[in-house]
């Protein structure tokens, strides 16, 4: 497929704009290509070998992403390059607008934001006290968490709201961005909260 000039622009506008693949909001890892990891190393980037597939991954957040730019936009591994998430292919295909594929990034960005600011106090005592900046770690914690809470005492009146907000912000997620597996863990857990 064939994309205009103006739309490529904005598609690439719109992932500048966002950021969350790289911010840590949607991913915790990235897989590299086979040999990428030294150079990734000498940019600075944290890496890991996965313990079963011995798959080397970058880890996220990048600490290259500052302040919605790239440091090393030109050397940046090939998954950064090649990564399209639903909602920029949808502007790109023409099934999402511009403006409302914005829209979507703005409202995700503040149900995030709400969801880092709003963590159970039963949580985050089980999780520790240090900063969570990343949505999809976080929310990964605090279900093994809330699984173990659940099976002592049960919800809290705050925890039922927290899994609520994190289970329609893992639902924007996976119908516009990318498809993740919290979002049937979380479902699980809007069972048990509302069973």
């Amino acid at each position: 497929m064939i994309f205009g000039q103006n739309t490529a622009q904005r598609s690439s506008d719109l992932c500048v704009s966002c950021g969350m693949c790289c911010d840590g909001t949607l991913f915790t890892y990235a897989d590299l290509l086979d040999g990428e990891k030294v150079r990734v190393d000498m940019l600075g980037i944290p890496t890991g070998t996965h313990k079963k597939s011995g798959k080397d991954y970058l880890h996220l957040p990048c600490p290259k992403f500052d302040g919605g730019c790239c440091s090393v936009y030109a050397n940046r591994p090939q998954i950064c390059q090649r990564y399209l998430c639903d909602l920029t292919r949808g502007v790109l295909n023409g099934s999402v607008s511009y403006r409302r594929a914005k829209a979507r990034v703005t409202a995700l960005r503040k149900r995030r934001d709400d969801l880092l600011s709003s963590i159970p106090p039963r949580v985050q005592a089980e999780i520790g006290d240090k900063p969570h900046t990343h949505l999809y770690g976080l929310l990964n914690a605090a279900r093994k968490v809330l699984r173990i809470l659940h099976a002592g005492s049960g919800f809290t009146p705050d925890e039922v709201r927290f899994i609520e907000r994190a289970f329609e912000a893992l639902k924007r997620i996976d119908r516009n961005f990318d498809r993740t597996h919290l979002l049937r863990h979380y479902g699980d857990l809007m069972r048990l909260a509302h069973g």
